[in-house]
């Protein structure tokens, strides 16, 4: 396409210039004004999305991007995941919205400005097209990021599937110019490209892998806080559930069990023996022990056995009981 494109003409290392165009410096200064006197008390975020944009827009990274794909990648990246977002916090109250609409429009702008007609088109020198770009780009992200930021909360499994779907379109896309045979775009030549390192399909698939690794992993964080949102309540039953047998077994155990400084419960008589017999280890036949006499009747062998061994008073206690 004849004519410089409205970034400036493709720079080589060390002469990327800054984009001073005062329409777009009044635009963003007045944005960040705006915002600072809408929500003074949240302006923090937004006013930091401001500035990410401005990076993107009048940094270097505006003429860079006329030479390298991977640098046009690259600005897409900080205005749709980056100053998108951080300009969101400044709407995120409000009644909820719908995700699936915002996410379409925001997939559908993304495919639309790859395809190579419409991305030729943006390196016109009027800059019509390039602004439509960016204009679809960011509002598109913004929407999106208002209805993940007022949904995360009354509907985290939808916000959740919007990020997922969103970080799916991308991939693919950035998985596709990746794996591209060739070079889909002619306004990057080689001469230029080899000038940064870089073949003219090498600069593709660089920002290729950028949309698709950095792009992916930022919108994995908002299926990863849907899903811990809404997994929350399950994982807390399941804990519970987990944890009430050993809570019973303990509960169970606690008339046997003693931990240093508690008082000892007394004996309690259950039939011949008591409990503190049984639990001391004081009871029951002890090694060695007499064997029984011939011919005793089978409540001699069977009680006879049990106080055996016992000595001293334990001994004449168990007779006692036993009536023997």
């Amino acid at each position: 396409m004849s004519g410089i494109p409205y970034c400036g003409a493709a720079p080589l290392p060390g002469g990327a210039a800054w984009n001073l165009d005062p329409v777009l410096i009044t635009l963003l200064a007045a944005g960040a004004l705006g915002t600072l006197a809408a929500a003074a008390r949240r302006a923090t975020l937004p006013l930091l999305g401001w500035a990410v944009l401005a990076a993107a827009l009048v940094s270097p990274l505006c003429n860079l991007s006329v030479a390298l794909f991977a640098a046009r990648s690259g600005q897409h990246l900080l205005v749709a995941l980056v100053a998108a977002p951080l300009l969101a916090t400044a709407l995120a109250r409000g009644r909820p919205i719908g995700t699936a609409l915002p996410a379409f429009a925001f997939g559908a702008a993304l495919w639309f400005w790859h395809a190579p007609l419409a991305y030729a088109a943006t390196f016109a020198p009027d800059g019509n097209a390039y602004w439509a770009m960016h204009a679809t780009l960011l509002g598109s992200a913004v929407w999106l990021w208002v209805a993940l930021l007022r949904g995360m909360a009354p509907r985290p499994e939808a916000a959740a599937l919007a990020g997922l779907v969103t970080a799916i379109q991308m991939g693919v896309l950035g998985a596709l110019l990746t794996f591209a045979p060739r070079a889909l775009y002619a306004e990057h030549v080689e001469g230029v490209t080899l000038a940064w390192g870089l073949s003219v399909l090498e600069d593709q698939q660089l920002g290729g892998l950028l949309m698709w690794v950095p792009g992916g992993l930022l919108l994995g964080a908002v299926l990863a806080a849907g899903m811990a949102r809404l997994l929350k309540p399950a994982t807390v039953a399941l804990a519970l559930l987990l944890l009430a047998p050993g809570l019973a077994f303990a509960q169970g155990n606690d008339a046997t069990t003693t931990t240093p400084g508690a008082t000892s419960r007394a004996p309690v008589s259950v039939g011949v023996l008591t409990t503190g017999e049984v639990t001391t280890g004081s009871s029951g036949p002890q090694p060695g022990a007499a064997p029984v006499r011939e011919g005793a009747d089978r409540r001699e062998r069977v009680l006879g056995a049990v106080c055996e061994g016992l000595r001293d008073a334990v001994l004449e206690q168990c007779r006692a009981k036993s009536g023997l």
